[in-house]
């Protein structure tokens, strides 16, 4: 998966070819047609694979993970964040201008499928509005400011965190 990456820095993904991909990953291609039928379900198994570590955080995440002087609570979001930054070289790639393009389609449906518990407050909190254009507005925001994060080394994990905190709080009051 991290040779059709390391590609993609450079290359769109309809340009590369099964070859070059076991070319980097130094195996050959009957090898890698055991595993995957086509570049496009290895970039996709590492995109479910992104999916499901983000899954795992929300569901385990330990306030061990945590730094300690942020928060002493148990925090999926948080545990979403490290996901994210761990991820980010990844992100960068599926993201950018030779990134896949269905991705952040998938992202943010996975968001909208994470976060359907909160369908009830928003529809309390903006009674008069279709509750689906209140999160696909949410969800978008969050999106981008993701992308922006992921773009922008300069940014850390707890200044992101403590803006989704803020604008959950101000969102709530």
């Amino acid at each position: 998966m991290e040779a059709l990456i390391q590609l993609m820095e450079s290359n769109k993904l309809d340009k590369i070819s099964m070859s070059q991909i076991a070319t980097i990953a130094e195996v050959n291609r009957s090898t890698i047609y055991r595993f995957f039928e086509d570049k496009y379900d290895i970039i996709e198994s590492r995109e479910d694979q992104f999916f499901e570590e983000l899954r795992q955080a929300r569901k385990n995440f330990s306030s061990s993970d945590l730094n300690p002087k942020l928060i002493k609570i148990k925090d999926p979001l948080y545990g979403a964040l490290i996901v994210i930054k761990s991820n980010r070289h990844f992100l960068k790639i599926v993201l950018g201008k030779n990134g896949e393009a269905s991705f952040p389609w998938r992202f943010k449906n996975f968001m909208l499928q994470e976060t359907s518990e909160y369908e009830q407050l928003i529809e309390k909190i903006m009674s008069g509005v279709k509750t689906e254009l209140v999160n696909i507005y949410h969800i978008s925001a969050i999106f981008g400011i993701i992308q922006f994060w992921i773009s922008d080394d300069a940014l850390t994990i707890e200044e992101v965190y403590n803006f989704f905190k803020i604008y959950s709080q101000k969102l709530l009051s």
